[in-house]
């Protein structure tokens, strides 16, 4: 470039950044709630601008930089309101109905982003949310590679229509805090449903865990996945011929119809696509045997969904036990999933083949029923094929879960210049296949989150629930080992807790609709954690165990009023199960000895080295404090040292 050149473009630049008009981010509008004590206000504007921001007598003032950025900070703030906040300097915006007070941020995954209305009890609850200093945001569904600035959503008072369709965990959780505290509460709910912890890390505190090394590397390498993310991948499938193949039917088929007004079953195809891709559905055309052909083609975005479906028959279910497969010609480009829905059944509720990837030249595709799958999240149940209701046809693609980062980048990143009081976390469903990374990774997430906010805030976690299926014998459990790395990352961080829900899950429905007591018992924990109220969550916690014996004695802290069984609850203790040196696990006899200790035995272990309570899925166990509050689930055994003593005539104190 020659000098006039760089003059200019440098001309052109400073003309464009003091032009820049004054602007803020989505987290300031109107109804919002700012921090109570120090809070910082940030945006865009031209540049060498001084921007001064004013609320409740209060006066700070930002030059904004080279970039177009400010940020000014007004302090002392305390609790109340309604105010306005002003900004002026380049142009002006004035906020109305702010509030100040605490702000909590609520993240995870699906039962996080669970909905209020979706919840037990929900009509009755929903009817009082008139909460007019409880202020509700939920961030939408935002994915980056890289780190974004903004997020898109809304601040809105808590009324039965807002709070309906709000995180129901931090519903109960912010009303709770509210209730005990009488301060405005601000409630930021930034969830994803299937997203696994890595995606809510940012990736330099990724890359400095050697664990994660062959796992960043996996997900690097692939091309689609970094393309998905980044421009969408694009997509064609081409359909002809569809029918269903009657059993021994010697050849004789059930068409289905591509579009309506054909012969055969369904016909009425309707496209659900979800914002930021696109697809469109055409029927015209012939294919190889001279049918009709139908093509779905578009692009699809990482974290977004397309689904082609037709209902057999229309508001009914359609009975498949007389047919052996479904098939049709095929080419195109992509890969798909193909599916038959049963809304019926709760989370499970399709079934599936395996991912295809079309051929790009016409192909007959065949797909016994038999080899369909069932799919989503739930409890497996019976193959059912009697009583499906949609054929259904998914584009398919990397998504949330299969990329890290990305939901850290699009719907947290953005947030880390707004102070908040502390965080909520319901999560780890989508990581119990790699539970021995999880005690790392959400490790990593407390440590990165509170180093981008600079502050040290309180970070509650949500134990997992009972779910699955009850074991009539001891066995292993991954969701017992990923409540396990919740409880040791809880514990080994400071100003960090967790709630144990092992009595709110339901065996078939990985969604627990209890979300009331989940966020009472948050509301205990964080009275007390963050506002050091005289109110405890007393969930007993294992701490000691010796052998006496064949007997091993344990102590329990965080009791409160003493070990019991759970209230309504009046027979034996359950939930315990002992191993000798062989490693087999018995289930064993408990019996509670004094406030913080029990004996616990077992006639089939005479040497116990090993204990575990409430070690399942879905564990069968009742031990609790008289205060009602469940123990949380844990193992232990003794390290193998050859003649080491055991055996101790009392339990020593909790350390």
């Amino acid at each position: 470039m020659t000098k006039r050149t760089l003059f200019l473009l440098g001309c052109a630049l400073m003309a464009s950044s003091s032009n820049a008009e004054l602007r803020l981010p989505t987290i300031f509008e109107d109804h919002m709630v700012l921090q109570q004590g120090t809070a910082s206000v940030w945006g865009w504007a031209g540049a060498g601008k001084t921007i001064t921001v004013s609320l409740a007598g209060q006066t700070a003032s930002a030059m904004v930089g080279s970039d177009g950025k400010w940020k000014a900070s007004l302090t002392k703030l305390k609790p109340g309101g309604p105010f306005e906040l002003s900004v002026s300097g380049d142009g002006s915006i004035t906020l109305t109905d702010v509030l100040v007070g605490d702000v909590w941020l609520g993240s995870g995954q699906s039962n996080m982003e669970f909905l209020l209305h979706q919840a037990r009890d929900a009509d009755a609850e929903i009817a009082q949310a008139n909460f007019p200093q409880i202020r509700l945001f939920t961030v939408d569904h935002a994915s980056s590679i890289a780190p974004k600035d903004d997020v898109k959503g809304s601040w809105k008072v808590c009324t039965p229509d807002s709070a309906k369709d709000f995180s129901a965990v931090a519903y109960y959780f912010g009303k709770g805090l509210h209730e005990n505290l009488k301060i405005p509460m601000g409630l930021i709910a930034s969830s994803w449903g299937g997203s696994p912890a890595e995606d809510w890390v940012p990736r330099s505190a990724l890359d400095k865990e050697p664990d994660f090394a062959s796992l960043l590397k996996d997900w690097d390498a692939d091309h689609d996945r970094t393309a998905a993310w980044t421009d969408g991948l694009p997509y064609q499938l081409q359909v002809s011929d569809m029918r269903l193949t009657l059993k021994g039917g010697n050849g004789k088929v059930d068409p289905v119809a591509l579009k309506t007004g054909d012969k055969g079953l369904g016909g009425m195809w309707h496209a659900d696509i979800n914002p930021g891709s696109t697809g469109t559905y055409t029927v015209e055309g012939k294919g190889p045997k001279g049918g009709v052909m139908a093509t779905l083609a578009g692009s699809e975005k990482g974290g977004c969904w397309i689904t082609l479906q037709t209902p057999f028959q229309t508001g009914k279910t359609f009975d498949l036990t007389k047919y052996d497969a479904l098939e049709f010609y095929a080419k195109g480009k992509g890969k798909y999933r193909v599916k038959f829905s049963q809304d019926s059944i709760s989370d499970y509720n399709y079934y599936s083949t395996n991912i295809i990837e079309v051929p790009t030249d016409w192909q007959l595709l065949s797909f016994p029923i038999s080899s369909f799958k069932q799919g989503e999240w739930g409890t497996p149940k019976p193959f059912t094929p009697e009583a499906v209701q949609n054929l259904v046809i998914n584009p398919e693609i990397p998504y949330v879960p299969e990329v890290a980062s990305v939901a850290y980048n699009g719907m947290i990143a953005p947030l880390t210049p707004f102070k908040i009081k502390g965080a909520l976390w319901y999560q780890g469903e989508a990581n119990w296949g790699r539970t021995s990374q999880y005690h790392k990774v959400l490790s990593a997430l407390i440590t990165s989150w509170r180093e981008a906010w600079g502050i040290s805030f309180p970070f509650l976690i949500v134990q997992l629930p009972n779910y699955q299926a009850v074991n009539s014998q001891p066995a292993e459990s991954a969701w017992a080992e990923l409540r396990e790395a919740q409880m040791q990352t809880a514990q080994g961080l400071p100003k960090t807790g967790f709630v144990t829900t092992i009595d709110l899950g339901e065996a078939d429905n990985i969604h627990p609709k209890n979300k009331k007591d989940v966020g009472a018992r948050l509301t205990r924990l964080a009275l007390g954690m963050a506002y050091g109220k005289p109110v405890t969550l007393t969930s007993p916690v294992f701490m000691k165990a010796v052998v006496k014996g064949s007997s091993m004695l344990l102590r329990f802290g965080n009791v409160g009023g003493g070990l019991s069984v759970k209230p309504g609850d009046s027979g034996a203790i359950t939930g315990f199960a002992l191993a000798g040196a062989n490693g087999v696990f018995h289930w064993a006899e408990a019996k509670i000895t004094g406030k913080a200790t029990m004996v616990v035995t077992c006639s089939e272990v005479k040497e116990p080295v090993a204990v575990r309570y409430a070690w399942a899925d879905n564990p069968v166990c009742n031990l609790a404090s008289k205060e009602g509050f469940p123990a949380s689930p844990f193992r232990f055994s003794f390290p193998p040292k050859p003649g080491a003593k055991t055996e101790t005539d009392e339990i020593p104190p909790p350390p």
